[in-house]
């Protein structure tokens, strides 16, 4: 069974390579518009599956908007 750090790290992964595919499909010579379409509709739905991050309200005042 894999660690929850080697789990997340994964998933970081599979998402960047996810946003890489839907760019390089997009610029490609060919363009391949539904793949590209696909990945980030696999990226959107992957997003949005995760869970809302706790905002630090310190930091949010540090924010400059």
């Amino acid at each position: 069974m894999a660690s929850i750090a080697r789990k997340q790290s994964l998933s970081r992964l599979s998402s960047g390579l996810l946003d890489e595919l839907s760019f390089c499909c997009q610029l490609a010579a060919n363009p391949r518009l539904r793949l590209a379409e696909l990945a980030d509709e696999l990226l959107f739905e992957r997003q949005s599956q995760l869970p809302e991050q706790v905002q630090d309200p310190e930091i949010l005042a540090l924010l400059p908007y």
